[in-house]
């Protein structure tokens, strides 16, 4: 009894399925016949479709990658230049204090003497960097991006120093850097310094920007020993010979090699510490001269300090200075539009240039590499479809359907508000292989139908509600197994989440105007080429008759 109950269930649960199918079949047959009888509405409203695709797409933000909630944030401190570890350590202490709050936080991390673990500089004492290792997602109720503002918000009272908070990705590491990053080029550093601030300036006022930052490192203190050749020459001194000197006695010169059991150890010889203590004592070296005795080193040489570079970067033979940033609030291509409109205005000098790299380049060529590779798998497709049906008309029909597949992909990811991005153009992609499945299936069965003796009408109308179950079921097994990465549930599947996203929302647009269009194009493209094969015969008829 409780057997039969369960089947009865089963029973009711199947007969439900089958008369909701059975209804959508007969509805089916009511709009193909209606779209046969009204094929230039049918081309209009897939037209439309199309145009609003496209407009959306101007509504549509565009970046290399999605950004991604890994549990990471860094927090980059950087003091003046010639700072001790001491005063760094101190003010690493102090952001410690103050983010303690955070309870999001899993495990802190700190190293001082380093530009942090993205940095590409050495070892600066005046530098260091907080690692945050938040807890897992399903364990907090804000995402790192949040937390991120709430960690700026605490530390950016701290005088004196710069500190920028970043949330961590290991799958962004290497690809394409900074998403602003901005090269400048030129000869003379002071310029090149004056263009990359004012560029800085420029770009924090474009909205969406946040830690702005320059490539060019702050001068360091160092002190420079200008001898004057002439007087030198007087006491029979070359410059090398000063600098020796004042090497040796600064830093010292290996004057032997001490063997001790087995080891080699190096015996330097070098002045007092109190030489290197005051410019006062460093002009008092005494300089031996060629003809016996000393001089001090203030009677041939001037002594000062001055700020030089900690490094000269050059790219292609030419001085190149990085500006650089993060975006928040918006997406890159929208803030990269607005920078180029900001920096076309500002007035540059006579041999520099600027030009846009980072995410940015790396999403342009991107998409150009990509679509590229999206024409050739469209090409690809033709060629495999006329191969099979061996025709040239009927491929063209099928790949219709690729571009009302596009109009979904944009609308999902405008409904969504997802941006354009690597992921979601490889679902585009992917959508193009897998859209005309459903028109191959139709079509082929129309050509059979037609075959066996059928009006072509009677046919299109007939293929159409036979082969609707199998185009659904198709259709609905993909969809449902992309709906967990379009939903993006975890850590890191923002990565996947545009790429689901566009595949589900292309194949439901598709589907749905495929089983209209594709039957009123195939029925206006089989009149054209009857009129053309018409037109042929008779033109070949008239030229026998002469």
């Amino acid at each position: 009894q409780e057997e039969d109950r369960k089947k009865r269930k089963i029973d009711l649960i199947y007969d439900a399925f089958d008369k909701g199918l059975t209804s959508i079949d007969n509805k089916y047959r009511e709009i193909l016949a209606w779209s046969l009888n009204y094929r230039k509405r049918v081309l209009l409203i897939a037209g439309l479709v199309f145009l609003g695709s496209m407009v959306s797409a101007f509504f549509v933000g565009a970046e290399f990658f999605p950004s991604t909630d890994e549990g990471q944030i860094t927090v980059n401190v950087s003091l003046p230049a010639g700072s001790e570890l001491h005063e760094t350590n101190d003010i690493i202490l102090e952001v410690e204090e103050k983010i303690s709050g955070i309870e999001e936080a899993d495990i802190v991390f700190s190293s001082i003497g380093s530009g942090g673990m993205m940095s590409m500089g050495g070892s600066e004492s005046s530098k260091g960097y907080i690692n945050i290792g938040l807890k897992p997602l399903s364990q907090r109720k804000r995402n790192a991006k949040a937390i991120s503002d709430e960690i700026r918000k605490l530390v950016r009272d701290i005088p004196g120093t710069e500190i920028t908070v970043v949330e961590s990705s290991m799958m962004m590491m290497g690809l394409g850097g900074d998403p602003i990053s901005i090269g400048i080029r030129g000869d003379e550093l002071e310029t090149l310094e004056e263009i990359a601030s004012d560029f800085k300036e420029l770009i924090e006022k474009v909205e969406g920007t946040r830690e702005v930052g320059t490539s060019f490192s702050e001068a360091t203190p160092e002190v420079q020993v200008l001898v004057n050749k002439y007087q030198a020459a007087s006491y029979g001194l070359t410059t090398a010979q000063i600098a020796n000197t004042i090497r040796s006695v600064a830093s010292g010169v290996t004057a032997t090699r001490y063997k001790y059991e087995g080891n080699e150890i190096d015996v330097v010889v070098r002045g007092d510490d109190s030489v290197t203590e005051s410019l006062t004592n460093l002009e008092q070296i005494g300089i031996p001269t060629m003809v016996g005795g000393t001089i001090p080193l203030n009677e041939i040489a001037s002594i000062h300090v001055e700020r030089g570079p900690i490094q000269i970067i050059r790219e292609g033979q030419q001085r190149i200075v990085t500006v650089s940033g993060q975006i928040s609030g918006r997406d890159l291509r929208g803030i990269a539009d607005d920078i180029d409109k900001s920096l076309k205005a500002y007035n540059m000098p006579q041999g520099y240039s600027y030009e846009f790299g980072g995410q940015n380049e790396e999403l342009n060529d991107a998409i150009y590499d990509l679509f590229l590779a999206l024409l050739l798998a469209i090409v690809l497709i033709y060629m495999v479809m006329a191969a099979q049906f061996e025709s040239l008309v009927h491929p063209f029909t099928i790949i219709l359907s690729v571009p009302l597949a596009f109009s979904g992909g944009l609308f999902g990811l405008f409904i969504t508000r997802r941006t354009i991005n690597v992921p979601s153009m490889i679902g585009v992609i992917i959508l193009a292989g897998i859209v005309v499945n459903n028109g191959i299936v139709l079509v082929d069965y129309i050509n059979y139908l037609r075959k066996s003796g059928m009006d072509r009408d009677e046919a299109v109308v007939r293929a159409g509600p036979v082969r609707l179950r199998p185009i659904l079921m198709t259709t609905l097994t993909t969809i449902l197994g992309l709906v967990p990465l379009a939903i993006g549930i975890g850590e890191g599947a923002e990565v996947q989440a545009p790429m689901a996203t566009v595949v589900i929302s292309g194949l439901i647009l598709s589907t749905l105007l495929t089983l209209v269009v594709i039957p009123v194009v195939y029925t206006i493209i089989d009149d054209f080429s009857y009129k053309l094969k018409a037109r042929l015969r008779g033109q070949k008829k008239a030229v026998t008759e002469e």
